[in-house]
């Protein structure tokens, strides 16, 4: 079987009027010349000559290509090539634990090629069928891991200990951290169920090796889903300027749930109807459900929901659009409709998902 190798190459917010045409950012996550040049080259026999290199156990002769053409998309994304069950190559091209990458790699994986005879590709990391990995020239004994995970309501942090953590320097202990996670779980339950990752050189008594990790990030799953089998949302309860405020938010609330959806639509709706607290009375609350409702359904293509925030005379929404479709534009003129008042859509890039950063639980 072939060595699975792990390989790192080395916004203004846009405020519209009600209804007003918001004109898209060009410093945000665009579509990239990289990406179109990076296919260019797989199609004129790039793909083609790195198959023959690998059957020839000379990969070396294309990688330097292959690093290059990815730099020209972004310097910090990482690939893997990897064998498949069906006896293919898997070219995975991944975000390499940037969340504002997530959206890249995936607008890199939806320009692939619909067939190919010998590959397939992917924009996340699968679990590592291996004992060992290779990481700056180290080879790395996977079971020596051990983690001591810190629980929360829908998420983890992991502090992980290897015993080359004595050895490397700061940034790459983190960086090693997160690929033993990676190959021991596969990046997608890193990243929805793993809040924070640290490294250090202490084996703690209440650690887990791998297995377990993998095991908690399933369980956490199973527990954030709905009765249906569907994501979940969490109620949260705080103060806005000192008055309550009540939150829903999705679990997990990751830019993996939509990556393409790249662009945060602020939607603050008032209401006219308050009840003795300031949140919607029974004239309000009917109308605010549908109008929302609307809105999800709207854009169900290209966006979503992801958080709403209720507070004294007015509700938030969160949604999170593709930016290189029409969605956002249809939020802002649905806005418009709304009777009970001015409604104001505020757009802006965000790849990363921080502007709900706070909502998550």
């Amino acid at each position: 079987m072939e060595q699975s190798n792990r390989n790192t190459p080395r916004a203004q917010p846009l405020t519209s009027d009600v209804g007003r045409r918001i004109p898209l950012p060009s410093d945000g996550v665009r579509p990239s010349a990289g990406i179109d040049a990076f296919w260019k080259w797989w199609d004129l026999g790039g793909g083609r000559r790195l198959s023959k290199a690998i059957d020839r156990n000379r990969r070396h002769e294309v990688e330097h290509a292959l690093n290059s053409l990815l730099a020209d998309i972004d310097s910090r994304l990482s690939w893997e090539i990897a064998p498949t069950i069906a006896g293919l190559r898997r070219l995975t091209v991944t975000a390499n634990g940037h969340p504002e990458l997530r959206c890249l790699a995936r607008r890199w994986l939806l320009a692939a090629p619909k067939a190919d005879p010998y590959w397939r590709f992917a924009d996340l990391l699968g679990p590592l069928d291996a004992t060992t990995l290779k990481f700056r020239g180290l080879d790395v004994d996977i079971e020596d891991t051990w983690v001591r995970l810190f629980p929360s309501e829908t998420t983890f942090r992991a502090a992980v200990s290897h015993p080359l953590m004595s050895v490397l320097e700061a940034p790459e202990r983190t960086e090693l951290a997160r690929v033993l996670l990676d190959a021991a779980c596969g990046e997608a339950a890193v990243e929805n169920w793993i809040a924070q990752v640290t490294a250090t050189e202490v084996v703690s008594e209440d650690a887990v090796d791998l297995k377990g990790v993998a095991t908690a990030l399933v369980e956490l799953s199973i527990d954030n889903l709905s009765a249906d089998l569907e994501p979940a949302w969490r109620v949260l309860q705080g103060t806005h300027d000192g008055k309550p405020m009540v939150a829903m938010a999705r679990v997990p609330l990751v830019p993996l749930i939509r990556p393409e959806c790249d662009q945060h639509v602020q939607i603050d709706v008032p209401f006219s109807d308050d009840s003795e607290g300031g949140f919607p009375g029974p004239e309000s609350l009917p109308q605010l459900r549908a109008f929302e409702d609307g809105l999800i359904d709207l854009v169900a293509l290209h966006g979503e929901c992801v958080a709403a925030e209720t507070m004294p005379g007015v509700r938030r929404m969160h949604f999170y659009t593709d930016s290189l479709t029409e969605a956002t534009q249809q939020l802002v003129d649905a806005a418009a409709t709304w009777p009970q008042g001015d409604a104001i859509a505020v757009a802006e890039m965000d790849p990363a998902w921080r502007a709900v950063a706070h909502l998550r639980a």
